[in-house]
């Protein structure tokens, strides 16, 4: 663990200058919270938290127009705080108001958070015993009623444990988590997605997960995956519904590693990306429950990801998804399927191109969770590599003219050739084109003119 120094802290020229205004009134500065267990832990970290004891709200305005930039303010009446950003950092004030600042410690969520270092003298305030549990590696409520004030604070136990190494949630504060996990309800979802985001962005969700399912706060969050543990499955999947969607999300770093290493310039996944895959893959199943039919001895799920994909709009739009990443989760689920069904059929050219049409720009995504889904089946991989390798070859040689064919008829052709007016039935003709530019069937203007004179010619046959 890392020794604070506060002459190694002001080698921070504006923290510096917070200091020395707090000096010049007269008030105590202290650093507190996250940004000491983040410089103990030697952790990047994006903001200062900052203890006032009075004069709050002048402070803040006299040290942005130092600083020579904004003033936010955050919340409202008693709650303010005050957030100066700094290019890539920001700092964020707050104002005892003449409050004892153990009393404001004792209110904090956790202890490895309830940590304060005064910057004019260098003391550490630390009255929960915060530095012991950072160096015991321990994630402990501040108080029993931590999750009563707050019910987000859940969440956040957990976020913690998925971004801190080897860290574990203290035995009573699970317990305490247990009995408030109903509580989540009354968060706000846009409150309750940020901290989801953080968790579900983080490599190893394994552990995470797993004790937010023990604890039933994932039951809260997402009772529609929770019913997938009543849902047995056929002899590819020897788990539960539940345990294979799990499965899946573990196995996904794996199959990003086999995607990297076997298909040529496939473009890496960046952060934005892999968060919606991990929900995608948490999210592809959920419509089994509802699908689940036994016939001649067998299970299926028919039209599951039909019926998945509108569950998955509806609880996206509930925790308050943005219209672009929704779109991009129900995509993913929509489709999650075709692969295999393509693979069962045969794997024939025309179908591998007419998926990578249907998947556009989400196309590496959809392989990533069409690998995750096929590793935790008991099926040859060696068929799920094959299926990868030809479609991709296809879509380095053509990708760009499947994904949008390039348009070689025009609508007054159409109109001229069919002696026909302005109508859905140009649209019509021009959508059939496109269709078999998808398809390799159409590759210039001549192939195109030659198709539309057999489908006149067809058209007159039929009256």
């Amino acid at each position: 663990m890392k020794r604070l120094e506060v002459k190694d802290l002001l080698k921070n020229e504006e923290l510096k200058c917070a200091l020395e205004l707090a000096d010049f009134l007269g008030t105590n500065l202290y650093l507190v919270g996250g940004t000491i267990r983040n410089l103990v832990l030697n952790k990047k970290f994006v903001d200062f938290d900052l203890i006032i004891d009075a004069k709050g709200e002048k402070y803040a305005h006299c040290l942005a127009s130092k600083l020579r930039t904004k003033l936010i303010i955050l919340g409202k009446e008693k709650f303010q705080t005050y957030r100066i950003p700094l290019g890539l950092i920001y700092f964020d004030i707050w104002d005892l108001k003449g409050e004892p600042l153990r009393d404001d410690l004792w209110r904090r969520d956790f202890t490895i958070n309830s940590i304060a270092l005064h910057l004019q003298t260098g003391e550490i305030i630390d009255p929960t015993n915060g530095f012991y549990d950072l160096k015991s590696k321990i994630i402990r409520w501040v108080s029993p009623k931590a999750f009563e004030e707050d019910p987000l604070r859940i969440l956040r136990a957990f976020r913690f444990l998925s971004q801190l190494k080897n860290f574990s949630i203290e035995e009573g504060t699970l317990k305490g988590i247990a009995f408030s996990s109903h509580l989540i309800g009354k968060v706000a979802p846009e409150r309750i997605l940020y901290e989801l985001d953080l968790i579900f962005s983080q490599k190893d969700l394994k552990r995470t997960l797993y004790l937010m399912d023990e604890t039933k706060i994932l039951y809260f969050l997402f009772p529609e995956i929770h019913s997938l543990k009543n849902v047995q499955q056929d002899l590819y999947h020897p788990d539960n519904g539940f345990e294979h969607t799990l499965n899946s999300l573990f196995l996904k770093e794996n199959a990003l590693k086999w995607l990297y290493k076997n298909l040529k310039r496939f473009k890496k996944i960046n952060k934005e990306e892999e968060l919606d895959l991990n929900y995608g893959i948490l999210l592809h199943d959920i419509g089994k429950a509802q699908t689940k039919v036994e016939k001649e001895g067998r299970i299926h799920f028919y039209g599951h990801e039909k019926v998945g994909e509108v569950m998955v709009r509806d609880i996206l739009f509930r925790l308050k998804f943005s219209n672009k990443r929704r779109e991009r989760i129900c995509s993913l689920v929509r489709s999650h399927m075709r692969p295999l069904n393509i693979i069962l059929n045969g794997s024939s050219e025309k179908a591998l191109r007419s998926f990578i049409h249907h998947t556009g720009e989400n196309l590496r995504l959809q392989l990533a969770l069409f690998l995750s889904d096929f590793l935790s089946k008991n099926r040859d991989e060696e068929v799920a590599f094959q299926f990868l390798k030809n479609l991709w070859d296809i879509h380095q040689r053509e990708g760009k003219r499947i994904i949008k064919p390039p348009k070689i008829i025009s609508g007054e052709e159409v109109m001229k050739i069919f002696n026909i007016p302005p109508s859905e039935e140009v649209g019509k003709i021009l959508r059939a084109v496109q269709r078999k530019q998808v398809l390799g069937e159409i590759k210039s203007k001549k192939d195109a003119l030659k198709y539309l004179m057999e489908l006149k010619e067809k058209k007159e046959k039929e009256i």
